[in-house]
C-alpha cells in the first residue's frame, strides 16, 4: 500500500465513518444533520481531514457494492503523499527544461471568469512636518499610493483626492516605506510581496479621509512641485487604493470636482480645505508633450510606466476586476505566485497529440492506470535521475542508494502496464484529463511506443 494513505482501522474513526452513512430527512443544515458533533465539524478545516475521512469511506462503499480492486494500489495524489509530489515535482523539470512549460511572471487571480486588473501605484510623498495623527511614522517614507491606469497623464497633476469619511490606513511595505491607503488595496498588496510581513497588511495606524485632507505631496512627473491632498465626494473605496491622483485635464469629473472647490467658499470650509490648497492650481494640458511628440499614446503609456518603476516613483500593483467572494466568505486578492502552465497551444506537441489520438481505439469509455508506490522508499530518494531510469529508459542511477533491484523492479512495474491497453472512462473527462494524456507520449516523459492503444 502507497504510504500516502493508509486505510482507517481504529473503531472510533470507522464510528465517524458511518455517521455520514445515514440516511437523512430533507437537506441538513449543519454538521448536526450528519450525525457530528461541532467539535467533529471543526477537524474540517484541515483539508488532510477530509483526506483521512473520505477515501477509506469511498472505499468501503465500493467494496458494498462488490467491487474488486486491488487495493494495494490506493493512493493520494496531492502533496500530503510525499511520493506522490515528488513524481509530479520531476515532472514539472523535465516538462520545463523541454520549454513545455512557461513560468508564468505575472499576477493571478481566483474567481469565476474574473481576471486581474493591473494599475500603476504612483507614489505622493508626504512632505513633513507630519500633522500630530502621523506621530508613529516619524523617520519614515510615507506615500499616498494613488492607482492609476493612465500613467501619460500624470503631467497634468493638480492635486489628490480622498473620501472624506473613508477608512484608511498607513500600511509597512518594508523597513522604511509606508503607504497610506484602504486595506483591501492594502492586502492585495501583501501577497504580491510588498509588506514587511509575508502576505500579511500590517497598519500602523488608521487613518479617515479627513485626516489626509491638506496633506502637502510631492507627486512624479507633476508640474506643481507641491500639491495638497483634497476631499471627493465621488471616491469608491473598493476600487483602486482609495486615493486618487488628480488630473482635470484628463477627466470630466475631476475637472468639475476642482472647480466646486475653487468657487465655493463654503464647501471649502466644511472640509477645513484653505485657499492655498486649491486656489493656485490650474488645470495642465497634457494633449502635447515634446518628448512624446507623434508617438502613440499606448507606446508613451508603456515608456513612462517603466520609466516611474525604474525611477522608484511608482509600483505595480493588480486587484480583481470586481470583487470576489470565496466559499469561506472572505474577499479574494490577487496573489503573485510561482505558478507553472503546460503549454497545451504549442502547436508541434498538439499535433503529435493529435496523432496520437488517431492511433488509438477509441471504446465509450477510458479509465487511468495507477502506479504501484513502494512503501520501502523514501521520498528523497526518488531522484530525477532515478526518474529518469524508470520512465525514459535512461543509464542506472549512479548516486541513488536505492538498491539496484529494488529500481529495476520500478522500470519493470512501469513496462508492465504501459503502454495502455484498455482505458474505461466518463465522456465528460475527455474535455480535460484524457486529452491531456495524448500529449505526454510526445514530451519525452515517456516514448512514442507508449502511448495509448485504446
Amino acid at each position: 500500500m502507497n504510504p500516502g494513505l493508509k486505510l482507517m482501522k481504529d473503531k472510533s474513526l470507522r464510528a465517524k465513518n458511518q455517521r455520514w452513512h445515514q440516511k437523512l430527512v430533507g437537506r441538513p443544515t449543519s454538521g448536526r444533520g450528519y450525525g457530528l458533533s461541532d467539535a467533529e465539524v471543526a477537524t474540517y478545516q484541515d483539508p488532510v481531514e477530509w483526506l483521512r475521512v473520505f477515501p477509506p469511506l469511498a472505499v468501503e462503499n465500493l467494496k458494498a457494492f462488490g467491487l474488486g480492486a486491488d487495493w494495494r494500489r490506493l493512493f493520494i495524489t496531492t502533496d500530503s503523499n510525499p511520493f506522490f509530489d515528488k513524481f509530479v515535482r520531476w515532472q514539472m523539470r523535465k516538462l520545463k527544461s523541454l520549454n513545455k512549460i512557461p513560468c508564468a511572471d505575472h499576477d493571478q487571480a481566483s474567481g469565476e471568469g474574473v481576471m486581474p486588473q493591473e494599475y500603476t501605484l504612483i507614489k505622493m510623498e508626504a512632505v513633513p512636518p507630519f500633522p500630530s495623527k502621523f506621530a508613529h511614522l516619524e523617520g519614515k517614507k510615507v506615500y499616498l499610493a494613488a492607482a492609476t491606469l493612465r500613467s501619460e497623464t500624470m503631467y497634468g497633476q493638480t492635486n489628490a483626492w480622498v473620501l472624506p469619511d473613508g477608512k484608511y490606513g498607513a500600511f509597512e511595505i518594508n523597513e522604511f516605506d509606508v503607504f497610506i491607503l484602504t486595506e483591501r488595496a492594502a492586502r492585495n498588496l501583501a501577497f504580491q510581496g510588498m509588506s514587511r510581513v509575508p502576505e500579511k497588511a500590517t497598519c500602523i495606524v488608521e487613518l479617515a479621509g479627513q485626516d489626509l485632507i491638506g496633506l502637502p505631496l510631492r507627486s512624479p512627473l507633476s508640474l506643481y512641485k507641491v500639491v495638497f491632498c483634497l476631499p471627493m465626494l465621488s471616491i469608491l473605496i473598493d476600487k483602486g487604493t482609495g486615493i486618487v491622483t488628480s488630473v482635470p485635464s484628463d477627466s470630466p469629473d475631476e475637472f468639475i470636482a476642482l472647480q466646486d472647490l475653487k468657487a465655493k467658499a463654503i464647501f471649502r470650509a466644511r472640509f477645513g480645505v484653505k485657499d492655498e490648497w486649491v486656489l493656485p492650481f490650474e488645470v495642465i494640458p497634457i494633449i502635447r508633450h515634446p518628448e512624446y511628440a507623434g508617438m502613440r499614446v499606448q507606446d508613451a503609456k508603456n515608456k513612462i510606466t517603466r520609466q516611474l518603476l525604474d525611477l522608484k516613483q511608482g509600483v505595480k500593483y493588480s486587484e480583481p476586476e470586481k470583487k470576489v467572494m470565496s466559499r469561506s466568505g472572505d474577499e479574494c486578492v490577487v496573489a503573485l505566485t510561482d505558478q507553472w502552465y503546460l503549454s497545451y497551444g504549442e502547436e508541434g506537441w498538439l499535433e503529435e497529440a493529435k496523432e496520437c489520438l488517431a492511433n488509438m481505439n477509441l471504446y465509450s469509455e477510458e479509465t487511468r492506470t495507477c502506479f504501484e508506490n513502494t512503501s520501502a522508499l523514501k521520498p528523497e530518494q526518488l531522484t530525477d535521475d532515478v526518474w529518469v531510469y524508470i520512465f525514459l529508459s535512461g543509464p542506472e542511477p549512479k548516486h541513488s542508494d536505492i538498491s539496484w533491484t529494488l529500481v529495476k523492479k520500478m522500470r519493470q512495474e512501469f513496462r508492465y502496464w504501459y503502454p495502455v491497453d484498455l482505458h474505461v472512462s466518463g465522456k465528460d473527462l475527455i474535455q480535460n484529463h484524457l486529452t491531456f494524456a495524448t500529449y505526454k507520449p510526445h514530451s519525452n516523459i515517456s516514448q512514442r511506443t507508449l502511448a495509448p492503444r485504446v
